[in-house]
């Protein structure tokens, strides 16, 4: 019985052991069919509108020398639109179709079943190539008879589709596979699931990460003692209560269910009843009724009260529509839409000025109703710090938005959460993830040595986002705040809330044990004392008494003690060193008047070892904002208000002055980030 999980990449791991396994249990050997590749052909945005349908060619021949193509072979179904490079096969095993073949037939994508045989031929690059695969539907909707084949024994047959290639590097390149569209079926995702029952149902919740996916992996169940778990699973997911967004829906729908029964019956007024749009007719149903009316028939859990109201709605006017003359010699677009844009929203083309300019803010007056425990966006601190974001950026001291380079988009960052004051994680969590998407192979073994629960859970998240398209850098950070409120509900809140992203880097790197050692000596005689475990942790808090640069700080760490030399009778240093390399180091200096050193030296069991600065976090005007810096010394600029879920490029840190480094976009230096290469 295949596995129901959250994710593509467990979902192929799963499929490859079960091959495997299937394989040794019934004494065959795996026959691996390859798929028959050229480079594809990608769409130009840019040439859309002169020619329809027109292709990009992005290499010179559509040939794949053979060192790529394994190298094509080797990444996994879940980053191929689940159309296999490389497909393990014997007699017996269970597969699931991936394609809509021949619906009158039960060829369709998702239905279950087995191989009872095929037929293949080598290739040019050598391998064994797939023609047609023959395989029994496991319990289809009805009899299939195909002449000279036994019942419910089908042919599927070799596919061409042009695909996009996501390797591990996230690089993604357009392929025209060639290859039978079926995979092993010893697991599958949740959203593939859906619709079918199982009366034996397997299920892996862990890797699931939203209520909807639990609901999906577990409904398919034929009765409760059929449905098996695997390993734990994490029972806030279900019973935590649904998001603001989804209740309000929900009781949005309550309304409208009334609202249905009312025009039913009768009793609902003509002005209403008139009215074809959502939101106005809920508006109008709210003037007559009041906002407080809760509908009888409505759940307990939806029901609103003066503690938990039900927001009365602004009105939305509906856009005017109007007829496009296809044949229309004149096929320009106008700049100026007939869109009437939501109250409290911009216009596209406003919108896309505003974040060219880098002062785009989010819409304040969104229609949504936040969550019990929260408030609309109307806080005068936050708003203020929106509406003069503009203005905070001096002339002397703005790290020049308006001329940042937004063509390159591969650096990307959070959205700021209107609802969930989000801006200490997103300033934090930016920095971290650039940091790792540079090599996650190498950084996520340096994330996991610091052995903290919260990193680490940030860390999977990165792996989610990169593994599956639906989990988005919010969902990662929202994932990690949510753990660090259950634990620390006051320094952590939810709402409209502020958060110390100092407190925050404290708790993400705060390692288990002791990471460093302190030792008095005598800097004369060089006389010695036993060592002992410090205190000292990833977290430095500079003095603001110290008047240096961040590179001396870092040599000087100790403290002068009463004790005399025992030798020499001059005053002691308590001196204290790392027992290994920090992977990560943040100082926190944000009221001294120190020099931000491009790079630092650590003392680690005697000797000097590199950190380099990669990351400073701002503050001002009640937000926070960060400076990404990558390995080649670029700086790149993020607010999750202003520049969303991209960053901005600012320019080579050897070319910024310290004042500017000190100051970036109207705010000031907390703290920087400092790790090795």
């Amino acid at each position: 019985m295949p596995i129901i999980c959250g994710v593509h990449s467990q979902k192929d791991q799963i499929n490859l052991l079960g091959c495997e396994r299937f394989a040794k249990d019934t004494n065959q050997k795996l026959v691996n069919f390859y798929s028959i590749d050229k480079w594809g052909k990608e769409k130009d945005p840019s040439i859309r509108k002169k020619s329809k349908g027109k292709s990009k060619v992005i290499h010179k021949s559509s040939e794949i020398d053979f060192d790529t193509q394994r190298e094509i072979w080797k990444v996994h179904h879940g980053g191929t639109e689940n159309f296999a490079g490389k497909l393990p096969l014997c007699i017996g095993m269970p597969v699931m179709l991936r394609n809509n073949d021949a619906t009158e037939l039960c060829i369709t994508k998702g239905q279950e079943g087995f191989v009872v045989g095929w037929q293949s031929s080598t290739a040019d690059h050598g391998k064994h190539v797939l023609d047609t695969l023959f395989v029994e539907l496991q319990n289809p909707p009805k009899l299939v008879q195909i002449p000279s084949l036994p019942d419910n024994v089908v042919p599927i047959v070799k596919n061409t589709k042009t695909i996009q290639c996501v390797f591990p590097s996230d690089l993604k390149e357009s392929i025209e596979r060639q290859q039978v569209w079926v995979l092993p079926n010893f697991a599958m995702t949740a959203h593939a699931a859906q619709g079918k029952t199982r009366p034996y149902n397997v299920v892996h919740l862990n890797s699931c990460f939203s209520h909807m996916a639990y609901y999906s992996s577990l409904s398919r169940s034929a009765t409760a003692a059929g449905t098996v778990i695997i390993q734990g699973f994490d029972n806030k997911m279900i019973t935590r209560g649904c998001s603001g967004y989804l209740r309000q829906e929900f009781r949005e729908l309550e309304l409208l269910d009334d609202i249905t029964r009312m025009r039913y019956e009768g009793s609902l007024p003509e002005h209403i009843k008139q009215d074809d749009v959502r939101s106005s007719m809920i508006k109008k149903f709210q003037q007559w009724k009041g906002t407080a009316y809760v509908p009888s028939k409505t759940d307990a859990a939806l029901k609103w009260t003066n503690s938990d109201p039900l927001v009365s709605l602004d009105l939305v006017e509906d856009s005017p529509w109007h007829m496009v003359d296809k044949n229309s010699k004149n096929k320009s677009v106008s700049t100026v839409t007939s869109c009437i844009p939501a109250k409290g929203s911009i216009s596209c083309s406003s919108k896309k000025h505003m974040i060219e300019t880098g002062v785009y803010k989010q819409p304040v007056n969104m229609h949504f109703v936040p969550a019990k425990g929260s408030q609309a966006v109307t806080s005068q601190l936050k708003r203020k710090c929106q509406e003069s974001c503009k203005e905070h950026i001096s002339k002397k001291n703005k790290i020049a938005v308006d001329n940042m380079d937004n063509s390159v988009n591969s650096l990307i960052g959070p959205h700021w959460d209107s609802n969930n004051w989000s801006c200490a994680y997103d300033s934090l969590f930016v920095i971290l993830y650039n940091i790792w998407a540079e090599s996650p192979v190498i950084w996520t073994t340096r994330f996991q040595s610091i052995q903290n629960t919260y990193l680490l859970t940030l860390v999977e998240g990165f792996h989610m986002m990169h593994q599956d398209e639906s989990i988005s850098f919010e969902n990662a950070r929202d994932n990690v705040r949510a753990k660090l409120h259950a634990k620390y509900p006051t320094e952590f809140p939810t709402g409209q809330l502020g958060t110390s992203a100092v407190n925050l880097s404290m708790e993400l790197l705060k390692p288990i044990g002791s990471v460093a050692y302190s030792q008095v000596v005598c800097l004369n005689c060089q006389h010695e004392g036993p060592k002992v475990n410090d205190k000292l942790n990833y977290v430095i808090h500079v003095d603001s008494s110290i008047s240096d640069s961040t590179s001396n700080c870092m040599q000087q760490i100790g403290v002068r003690v009463r004790n005399k030399c025992p030798n020499c009778n001059l005053q002691l240093m308590q001196q204290i060193q790392y027992t290994t390399l920090p992977n990560l180091l943040v100082l926190e200096y944000s009221t001294s008047n120190i020099v931000t050193s491009h790079e630092i030296w650590v003392k680690v069991n005697d000797e000097l070892k590199a950190l380099h600065l990669r990351g400073i976090v701002y503050y001002g005007g009640y937000h926070f904002t960060s400076r990404f810096i990558s390995e080649c010394g670029t700086a790149w600029y993020h607010d999750g208000i202003t520049t969303g879920g991209v960053l901005h490029r600012d320019r080579d840190i050897k070319s910024i002055l310290d004042v500017d480094m000190r100051r970036c976009a109207g705010k000031d230096l907390i703290f920087a980030i400092y790790a090795p290469k």
